[in-house]
C-alpha cells in the first residue's frame, strides 16, 4: 500500500491540521466502512450527551471493522463525519487526534445534521480504507 497527501499550493490549506485535502492511494483493495455510531457490542448507546465518549466508541468500532478486514486506522484514506451539533467540534477533534496519528491523515468531510438513526446519537463516521 502506498499513499500520499495531495495539498495543492494554489488553494487554501486545510482548515485544521486534522485532515488532508486528498489522498493519492495505491493498493490492492478498498474497504468501504458503513457509518459507525456509538453502540457497544450489545447494541447499547454509549455516552449519552457525551461527545467525547461517543467519538471514542465510534473510533473503537471503526478500528474493530478495520482489524476484522486485516487493517488498522492507518489504512483510512477518507472519512465522512456527521454530527448533530457543531458546537461539539473541538471535543470531537481532540478525540479524533488520539486515534488518527498516522501520516498522511485521511481526506475528511464533516457535516452537521438534524439527527441520526437513534435519538441519543451525537456522531456517525463512515470511511474508506486502502488495504494491502
Amino acid at each position: 500500500m502506498e499513499k500520499r497527501a495531495v495539498l495543492p499550493k494554489n488553494i487554501a490549506q486545510p482548515v485544521s491540521q486534522a485532515y488532508s485535502h486528498a489522498i493519492d492511494a495505491r493498493g490492492n483493495r478498498f474497504l468501504f466502512i458503513a457509518g459507525q455510531v456509538a453502540l457497544d457490542p450489545s447494541g447499547k448507546v454509549v455516552g449519552i450527551r457525551d461527545i467525547r465518549a461517543q467519538t471514542r466508541q465510534v473510533f473503537e468500532n471503526i478500528k474493530a471493522v478495520l482489524q476484522a478486514a486485516g487493517g488498522g486506522l492507518e489504512n483510512l484514506v477518507k472519512t465522512n463525519t456527521y454530527m448533530v451539533n457543531l458546537d461539539d467540534y473541538y471535543a470531537y477533534t481532540e478525540v479524533r487526534s488520539e486515534y488518527l496519528t498516522h501520516s498522511p491523515l485521511p481526506a475528511a468531510t464533516l457535516l452537521e445534521v438534524k439527527s441520526l438513526a437513534l435519538k441519543d446519537l451525537l456522531i456517525e463516521i463512515e470511511g474508506i480504507a486502502l488495504l494491502d
